[in-house]
């Protein structure tokens, strides 16, 4: 606020009137009324005073009447109104398969609030709309191998923000493994894996995770791993002499098919459960062999058996080969289980039934499988041997089914199913070759004694095998190559199966024994588990189409800093630096745009020109058209976050441009003066005056060209091509103090429209013989609060575009302020005339922050204070010229135990230690790596020690190592001075550290500076000041202001509505910015007292009075004293109760 001047006369009219009376009794005759009534005299004497009231207020308003004028002496001008500006988004006809442009200058309108009129933007550039859509957004964060998925929060109406660079789900590494033949077999198994590898050790140690698909989800297996001759459930310690490890999964469930990469089949998957690190060292694997284990110990029975073409009841006792057995009978059995696994040992249990079987017949029987081409013989066993053929593996203790026993027997390599009796199976036959079980009746020819021929009838012998029961058991194992083996990696699939089943040359399939590590071909290296190629955090957008060859803009939507964030955040040496990318043919490629984020760190346009060869590539398991914002380099003071991401959107200002505007023609005098048709006008107006042809002004210029004073310059010509003149740009200029008789300068009023020129002295005066020769082409007008307009509420297009269904505003319009009023002016100006532009003092800082961007609204600056001889401490600085990058070493040799150093690293590149550690007896040591990017910046590095305690020490002895040199280094280390506790700047000990508060325009709870504007701020300032001053921008703290009261109301009746009323008044009155009594926000470092609250409830419509009232602020209670000058209120969750009188 101005300070008012002091008044000339201070007299008011009362006591004009009075001293008039007292003159008029001593120098005329005229005397009052004794009855006090008002008579001519007293009238006139009235008329008078008030009109000597009249000239002492006009003489009273003198001083600030000559204060105005000495304000435009120096050049001080009203600041026009702001436009609210607001990113709009262009929807295309649905089914459109056609590009368009929206031009610039577009109007789209809000709708008017009631009693105003409707409020109209415009376009700020050309749009080209494309049809093009983003489809995925992605975020890959390599060095803690994670990405996340943010489409639906980037081109949905989620609306919640995101960091652009970092990612929260784990990327996902698995390995595939398939063996229908193995892994669908339906009984309970264990299947073996063997994994040949080199680098066997090193693939022991990655945590995997087995599991199978279920039809619905992955299930989890618990793998076992063969430790010397002992399955245990952990991985085991392998060395690097050794070249395989062993797998087994028990009791594996038939997994569900599930197709994967294409291809079909019964899966097992293998995760790694770990995060890999861009630079780890990955192990390769050579092959991997499967197996299967089967031990079916518990009899089961056949599933069909037949003697002959007859089928068996098995539930019965049963004739294998009849009653009376016969040559070539046939017993059948079938058991697809068993008799389907080539290789498999085959053991049959049979148990006669309780009657005799004759033996004397010499029974021969012969075991058959069928392997697809004939009946392959497995044995042969007679009454009175287990086996007549030379197979090993072959016994039958039954002795041709002549005694209770095991038949065992191995099953060969090839093994098919055939039919028998019309029943296909798997089928195990036995025949009976030779001999028999006795014999049909017959009769015999005897003598006898007598000598005598005696035909007698001999009976039938026939005693064949009866079989009680029958059960089957088997031992089954055997190893096999992998049908299918498919590695997922970054969301790519890929088959590896042609690279891992190289065994050997005499590896056979179903094999009951797996290959040794001397018969692998090793040499595949294929690597299970691979990096993605990024090495950077990586921001993904992928489009359904390619993008044209046209100008396209995409609207970030980024999220400000939040409370609390930037005054917390650590200082950075080197701004982040982003690298745009599009994948071509050839890979990715440098795509160059013009960027208004500024790296993410303000809401802003990407635009660039669609490359012509955009192609698409498979990321993220998508094929997409893909650009990609990489995190080269540098670092972000506050992580950046996103929220929307737009195509077919660009910015428009609540104004209207006039295209071209006749302000008049030039009568040659001095002092002319113009008004424009609309006001206010807002920056960026061009004046034209048509002027004679001068020769300095068009030769060698063309049709456009700058004056001798760089004005732009436009030729007009007639008809035949002769010249008639130009039309010269004029500068606007404050005032025409410095403006010489040809200068083309002129004034502008931009809240009145007035244009004034000079009068030829200073300033030059427009020329005259031209009709219509003075023109604004163009200017724009509009501005002010009344463009701060609600999301979703710029929609009315008031101009046709063709192929535009409708256009919409996402985000609320903000930023639109009024003119700057006559007070503000009145501070402004003797600030501006004290710093002149440059910023010496504190207060110069603050001001020049307000004017470096009308975002600021309030600036703080917090500058050392302290005695140079008390508050610092004039230890050595010690200085280091590294001749590489590398470890910088600090150790004691001789430390009291007394004495704690605060060690600070310094370099180029930033003014803050680029590390503070404290070094003493307990930490002796100190390290510090150089990295390549900060040496870079500078070789000269330095060290400065500072005691943190309060005992001093007359000799510290400290050893210094850095690349290329080392320093022995002795001193002295006074104490902290104790009345440094009391200093409210002891968190600034460094002078020429200068800490700046800024707080932005916002009707947010808490106004927080993006990052973009505390750059631009901090440009704007380090411009004018000392080079040596230390200048750091933030925040300020912020305190919570919580108000609990109890109110009495006027009436019961809509008691919710005044409890609403009631906390709404707090929220606005507590606002940092806007609260207070008079509207202007609250003062750094001052909190609300009860007497405030008190008075602003009692003025809510329908309370009586306030019966209780407490303020909570416990965050100010953990400020330090030396911060409690610095903080700010905002506004909290208020309880507000009511209750009866």
């Amino acid at each position: 606020m101005s300070i008012q001047p002091p008044k000339i006369d201070k007299r008011t009219y009362q006591e004009i009137v009075a001293q008039t009376e007292q003159l008029a009794q001593k120098f005329t005759e005229w005397r009052p009324r004794a009855d006090g009534k008002p008579d001519a005299g007293r009238a006139l004497i009235r008329i008078f005073g008030r009109m000597a009231t009249l000239v002492s207020d006009r003489i009273n308003q003198a001083p600030e009447k000559n204060f105005l004028a000495f304000l435009d002496t120096i050049g001080t001008q009203i600041l026009p109104p702001i436009p609210a500006r607001v990113p709009l988004t262009f929807n295309l006809v649905s089914g459109s398969s056609t590009d368009a442009s929206v031009p610039a200058g577009t109007q789209v309108a809000a709708p008017p609030i009631e009693g105003e009129e409707e409020v109209v933007f415009e376009t700020e550039r050309d749009l080209a709309l494309i049809t093009a859509q983003l489809q995925a957004v992605f975020v890959r964060e390599p060095f803690t191998d994670k990405y996340s998925d943010r489409t639906s929060e980037s081109i949905s109406n989620i609306n919640a923000a995101f960091k652009a660079f970092e990612a929260n789900k784990p990327n996902e590494h698995y390995f595939f493994l398939a063996q229908d033949q193995l892994f669908a077999l339906p009984e309970k198994k264990t299947i073996t894996f063997i994994f040949y590898s080199t680098e066997i050790s090193q693939f022991a140690q990655l945590p995997l995770s087995w599991s199978y698909w279920d039809g619905a989800n992955w299930q989890e297996l618990q793998p076992f791993y063969l430790n010397g001759t002992t399955w245990l459930p952990t991985p085991p310690s392998l060395t690097t002499a050794q070249r395989e490890m062993q797998v087994a999964i028990r009791d594996l469930p038939v997994p569900a098919r599930k197709t994967i990469n294409g291809v079909e089949a019964a899966w097992l998957r293998v995760g790694l459960n770990t995060s890999i690190a861009p630079t780890q060292s990955l192990p390769h694997i050579d092959a991997i062999l499967t197996g299967v284990l089967i031990e079916r110990n518990n009899l089961i029975q056949p599933d069909l058996c037949f003697f002959n073409a007859s089928l068996l009841d098995l539930s019965k006792d049963f004739y294998p080969f009849g009653q009376q057995p016969r040559f070539n009978d046939t017993f059948y059995i079938a058991s697809q289980e068993i008799f389907a696994k080539p290789r498999a040992v085959v053991t049959i249990e049979v148990k006669l039934s309780e009657i005799p079987v004759n033996k004397n017949g010499g029974a021969e029987l012969v075991w058959e499988v069928y392997n697809g081409s004939s009946w392959e013989i497995l044995g042969r066993s007679s009454v009175s041997n287990s086996k007549l053929s030379g197979q090993p593996e072959f016994s039958d203790r039954t002795q041709a089914f002549t005694q209770d026993g095991q038949i065992t027997f191995t099953l060969p390599a090839q093994i098919q199913p055939t039919t028998v009796s019309g029943t296909t199976n798997c089928w195990l036959r036995v025949r009976l070759i030779k001999g028999n079980y006795g014999t049909e009746a017959t009769y015999r020819q005897t003598t006898n004694a007598s000598n005598q021929i005696i035909i007698e009838p001999v009976p039938a012998s026939f005693a064949a095998p009866s079989v009680q029961s029958i059960g089957l058991k088997y031992h089954y194992q055997a190893w096999d190559a992998l049908s299918a083996c498919h590695t997922y990696n970054n969301f790519t699939y890929a088959d590896r199966t042609a690279q891992l089943i190289d065994y050997g040359s005499n590896f056979q399939p179903l094999t009951p024994t797996a290959p040794t590590a001397e018969e692998i071909n090793f040499g595949s290296n294929v690597q299970l588990f691979s990096l993605c190629a990024d090495i950077r955090p990586t921001l993904y957008l992928g489009f359904d189409r390619p993008l044209p060859n046209r100008t396209i803009t995409l609207y970030f939507q980024v999220e400000p800093p939040r409370p609390g964030e930037i005054s917390q955040a650590n200082a950075i040496a080197t701004p982040a630096r982003v690298v745009w990318e599009y994948r071509s043919p050839t890979g990715w490629v440098p795509l160059s745009l013009q960027d208004e984020t500024e790296a993410f760190s303000q809401r802003g346009l990407l635009r660039f020109i669609g490359p012509s060869d955009f192609a698409s590539c498979h990321e993220f398991g998508q094929s997409l058209y893909w650009i990609r914002a990489r995190w080269e380099s540098g670092g972000f003071v506050v992580p950046p976050r996103l929220r929307r991401i737009l195509t077919n959107t660009t910015w428009a200002s609540q104004a209207v441009t006039i295209a071209e505007e006749i302000l008049g023609t030039s009568d040659g005098n001095p002092h002319q003066t113009y008004r424009t048709v609309q006001k206010p006008v807002l920056l960026g107006q061009r004046l034209e005056v048509f002027e004679p042809t001068e020769p300095s002004l068009v030769e060698g210029k063309g049709e456009r060209g700058k004056g001798e004073k760089g004005e732009s310059v436009e030729i007009v010509r007639n008809e035949a091509g002769q010249v008639q003149g130009a039309w010269v740009t004029w500068q606007e200029v404050p005032d025409f103090y410095g403006s010489g008789p040809r200068d083309r300068h002129y004034v502008l009023d931009r809240l009145t429209g007035e244009v004034r020129f000079g009068d030829g002295i200073h300033g030059a005066i427009p020329p005259q013989g031209f009709l219509n020769n003075i023109q604004l082409a163009p200017y724009r007008t509009g501005g002010g609060k009344r463009g701060n307009r609600a999301a979703l509420t710029v929609t009315e297009l008031k101009t046709t575009v063709p192929y535009v269904d409708s256009v919409t505003n996402l985000e609320p319009a903000a930023g639109g302020a009024e003119g700057e009023s006559l007070e503000r002016v009145k501070e402004r100006g003797p600030k501006a005339l004290r710093h002149r532009g440059r910023a010496v003092t504190v207060e110069d800082m603050e001001d020049l922050a307000l004017e470096a961007s009308t975002e600021v609204a309030r600036a703080l600056a917090i500058a050392p204070q302290f005695n140079p001889i008390d508050g610092l401490q004039w230890l050595p600085i010690y200085r280091m010229n590294l001749d590489a990058p590398g470890e910088i070493k600090v150790e004691t040799i001789a430390l009291p135990d007394s004495i704690a150093l605060e060690v600070n690293i310094n370099g180029l590149g930033q003014s803050n230690p680029y590390t503070s550690q404290e070094l003493s007896t307990t930490n002796p040591v100190i390290f510090y790596t150089v990295t390549q990017e900060q040496f870079q910046l500078g070789r000269e590095w330095s060290i400065t020690f500072t005691n943190l305690g309060d005992s001093s020490a007359d000799s510290v002895r400290i050893k210094i190592t850095y690349p290329t040199g080392s320093l022995d280094v002795e001193f002295q280390a006074p104490p902290m001075n104790s009345r440094s506790a009391s200093n409210p700047y002891q968190g600034i000990t460094a002078a020429g550290r200068v800490e700046l508060i800024i707080v932005p325009q916002s009707s947010d709870p808490q106004p927080t500076p993006t990052l973009s504007l505390l750059e631009r701020v901090e440009r704007y300032i380090r411009d004018r000041c000392s080079p040596a001053v230390d200048l750091h921008l933030t925040e300020p703290d912020w305190v919570e202001v919580t108000i609990r009261a109890n109110i009495v109301p006027i009436s019961l009746e809509k008691v919710d509505e005044i409890k609403q009323a009631a906390t709404d008044t707090l929220i606005a009155f507590l606002h940092p910015l806007t609260g207070g009594r008079q509207g202007r926000g609250w003062d750094f470092g001052r909190r609300p007292h009860e007497s405030d609250l008190y008075a602003v409830l009692e003025k809510v419509d329908g309370v009586d009075y306030v019966a209780s009232l407490s303020i909570d602020s416990p965050s100010l209670d953990q400020l330090p004293d030396t911060r409690r000058n610095r903080f700010l209120i905002y506004s909290g969750a208020h309880q507000i109760t009511c209750s009866q009188i």
